[in-house]
């Protein structure tokens, strides 16, 4: 699967409350494509979880632009 596809199956999860499976695949998504880790933070659909799971992998942040050349 794609990493939209782990972030929408996230998204899925996240709007019937299972915090677990969501984190999972957001996890999985954002391992993908880092730039997901963004798009979730302003996804309504993440914020009723209130989680130490979810809160880590939005405090995290590896993404690193691409140097100038």
């Amino acid at each position: 699967p794609t990493a939209d596809a782990y972030y929408l199956v996230a998204a899925n999860y996240a709007l019937v409350g299972q915090e677990a499976p969501a984190v999972d695949h957001l996890q999985r998504a954002i391992e993908l494509n880092e730039r997901l880790r963004l798009r979730a933070r302003a996804d309504d659909r993440f914020v009723r979880l209130e989680g130490a799971a979810l809160r880590r992998l939005f405090e995290t942040d590896l993404y690193r632009p691409p140097a100038a050349r």
